[in-house]
């Protein structure tokens, strides 16, 4: 059956029985090596100007940015950090009418750099202690430009700092084990939240205030590493509330009210001990794509069903894991790129 899906009015791309059919496009990088965390943001995809461009790492701490029109890399940065390059984060800086990429690395080190020339104009150096920087996102608030560091440590705090180097404070997270932050901008109450992911729940904080907004957590089971999330705003789909959909180590997908912090409904995705972890929502649709690590699946849940509707598996050198990235492209439209974290390819799946 033939789903047509309108995106911003602009375009219809068709979907046969509800993107069930996603299969394998192309293979877009040969041979990138890769050692990192497994989730959405140790590749960056940036589209702009009808161009568009991803930022990866490689195993020999180099970062490469490959021109996705043209097809091949176009700017490589080699020893970019002292070890293994964990994150990325794309910026654009409205004030000074610039574009920045911020990495950070097991060297405990923040670096920004001016896209798309790649020079390092900054360099924060041993910004954690105790671990190295797990996660890492970028707060713009009055055109001031904040960056937010996690150490993946029970024994420190989420960190901001400004585009200057300086630490300009921490938010408390009760000593407890952090994982994957991110931030959401609420136009409703002009506050900005910053989330994080921990062992057993996930916070949210306002950022101005630093005073804890939410607790979720799901006291019905047992703790688990809740370890990557985003934030879901289709009204017309779900409640009518702004959801925080998340994923965890037990094999759920949970969404959450965002503002209540009550629990609204769990999804089985896989068993327990493949550990779920990496989610991406497609963009402008209902879909949701998630990746169980032990099995390199990219299964689909159509959020309006409240089920899975199709399983993918991506095959890999040594059954290598995988992460996932959705993103949309001017040729392709909406479509995925998974990337392995060792030794496979960066391809490109499409509907």
């Amino acid at each position: 059956m033939e789903k047509k899906i309108k995106l911003n009015s602009l375009l219809e791309i068709k979907y046969i029985n509800k993107i069930s059919n996603i299969k394998y496009k192309k293979d877009l990088i040969k041979d990138s090596l890769s050692l990192s965390r497994i989730d959405n943001t140790f590749i960056t995809f940036i589209s702009k100007d009808k161009s568009s461009y991803i930022i990866y790492s490689t195993e020999d701490i180099s970062i490469n940015c490959f021109d996705f029109n043209k097809e091949k890399i176009i700017k490589s940065i080699n020893r970019a950090h002292s070890t293994y390059i964990m994150s990325f984060r794309y910026n654009y800086n409205k004030s000074q009418n610039k574009e920045y990429i911020v990495s950070v690395s097991l060297d405990k080190n923040i670096k920004l750099w001016e896209f798309p020339y790649f020079s390092c104009i900054l360099s924060i150096e041993k910004t954690h202690r105790a671990s190295f920087i797990f996660s890492l996102c970028i707060l713009s608030e009055n055109f001031n430009n904040y960056i937010i560091s996690s150490s993946g440590s029970d024994e420190e705090n989420i960190r901001v700092w400004d585009f200057r180097g300086n630490k300009l404070k921490e938010i408390n997270n009760s000593k407890e084990r952090t994982g994957f932050i991110d931030n959401y901008y609420s136009s409703k109450n002009d506050k900005y939240y910053i989330i994080i992911a921990n062992y057993g729940n996930i916070k949210s904080f306002d950022f101005k205030s630093n005073e804890l907004y939410k607790i979720y957590e799901d006291n019905s089971e047992e703790k688990n590493d809740h370890c990557n999330f985003i934030i879901y705003n289709k009204d017309e789909v779900l409640n009518n509330c702004l959801i925080l959909i998340d994923s965890c180590y037990d094999g759920y997908i949970r969404l959450w009210d965002f503002d209540k912090g009550n629990l609204l409904k769990k999804i089985k995705c896989c068993k327990k001990d493949i550990n779920l972890r990496n989610i991406c929502l497609i963009e402008n649709t209902t879909f949701l794509f998630i990746i169980c690590d032990k099995e390199n699946n990219i299964k689909i849940i159509d959020l309006t069903q409240n089920k899975i509707i199709t399983c993918i598996k991506v095959n890999t050198k040594n059954n290598e894991l995988i992460t996932i990235k959705s993103i949309k492209h001017n040729l392709y439209g909406n479509c995925i790129l998974t990337k392995g974290i060792l030794t496979d390819n960066i391809k490109l799946w499409t509907p």
